[in-house]
């Protein structure tokens, strides 16, 4: 019994321990420095700020890593914080480092103009007339008990400012946000700073194993689970494709007709034009969109550019989505009738 028990502890044992750890690498080194910043020894924070300063090829550690350097420096106070955003955009243009900063928790409502972007209407009570106080009309003390009610002049009875529309804001943008409506805050920087080095510690790892590098224990099983999974799933998504029955272009009229009347209402409260026109065809079994823009998108920045383009092919694939056309679309963008953008892979890609 004694045997079996000792066959059985060593099987055990080279099952844990059998697996090559792989630690040249930056997965290995990040998550060890992560774990010693953890622990409160400064120079994981060092290996940290040196190993995100040097772009190695995958964004999400990147980004992880940047987080939690930056987050450290706000909280110390570091004099160097200007030159590390620096060196970070200089390394990594236009991939919105930083971006985390402009969300909550670091982002808190103005106190001034209590998350509106605008100051306080001056001539009226939130919206409100002052003359009539809301009631179109008031009362006019004449001589003896008499009263007489008189039309408001002030709101042109309507009971509402004129000034602000009642709104209740004027157009002057407040100056303490610039009229973001939102103010920095560095009351959740400690907190969020450990939880940046513990998304490091306990994401890194699988993350890693994706990629075919094992740097802990035991992930690979994670990963196989996962991939089998996915495979599942995507073998009952072409199932369920096969047994769909056939569309046709007739399918496309009740999405097509969302899309404008959503976008088209965007237009009249932004009061901009978007796009020209909206067309949509079978492309195979691929429902696509195309859309025709407008000269004031075109001429918009790259980024601002894609958002547009990201947000109409996202809400035309929500549609096709319930209308049970599939999650499976196309999508193309025009300018003088000439394509310039299309959705490849898994983002918009401009030609």
């Amino acid at each position: 019994m004694k045997i079996i028990f000792c066959f059985i502890s060593m099987a055990m044992l080279m099952s844990a321990y059998g697996q090559k750890i792989a630690k040249d690498n930056i997965y290995y080194k990040a998550v060890e420095a992560a774990k010693k910043a953890q622990a409160d020894d400064t120079s994981g924070l060092k290996e940290l700020y040196q190993l995100s300063l040097r772009n190695h090829g995958d964004l999400v550690l990147s980004k992880l890593m940047i987080k939690a350097v930056t987050l450290a420096m706000l909280n110390s106070g570091s004099k160097n914080l200007n030159s590390y955003f620096s060196n970070i955009e200089a390394t990594f243009s236009g991939k919105k480092s930083f971006s985390f900063l402009d969300n909550k928790p670091f982002q808190v409502d103005c106190e001034r103009c209590e998350g509106h972007g605008k100051n306080p209407c001056h001539t009226c009570d939130a919206g409100t007339c002052r003359n009539c106080k809301g009631k179109k009309s008031y009362t006019v003390q004449k001589a003896g008990n008499s009263t007489e009610t008189k039309p408001c002049a002030a709101c042109n009875k309507t009971g509402v400012c004129l000034t602000c529309k009642g709104s209740g804001l004027s157009t002057k943008m407040c100056r303490t946000c610039n009229g973001k409506g939102t103010v920095f805050s560095r009351e959740a920087i400690p907190e969020e700073y450990g939880k940046s080095l513990k998304d490091i510690v306990d994401t890194i790892p699988e993350h890693a194993a994706w990629k075919g590098i094992y740097i802990t224990e035991g992930i690979e099983q994670v990963v196989k689970r996962k991939k089998m999974a996915l495979a599942k799933k995507k073998k009952a998504e072409e199932e369920a494709l096969k047994n769909m029955p056939e569309r046709t272009e007739a399918d496309l009229k009740h999405p097509l007709l969302e899309f404008n009347e959503y976008f088209r209402n965007r237009e009249r409260i932004s009061k901009q034009k978007l796009y020209k026109s909206a067309s949509a065809k079978m492309v195979g079994a691929k429902p696509t969109l195309s859309v025709e823009i407008e000269p004031s998108i075109m001429r918009a920045d790259t980024s601002l550019k894609l958002q547009y383009l990201e947000a109409f092919y996202q809400f035309w694939k929500l549609r096709c989505k319930f209308n049970s056309l599939g999650e499976d679309v196309g999508f193309n963008a025009t300018y003088k009738g000439k394509k310039i953008a299309e959705f490849k892979g898994k983002k918009i890609i401009s030609l």
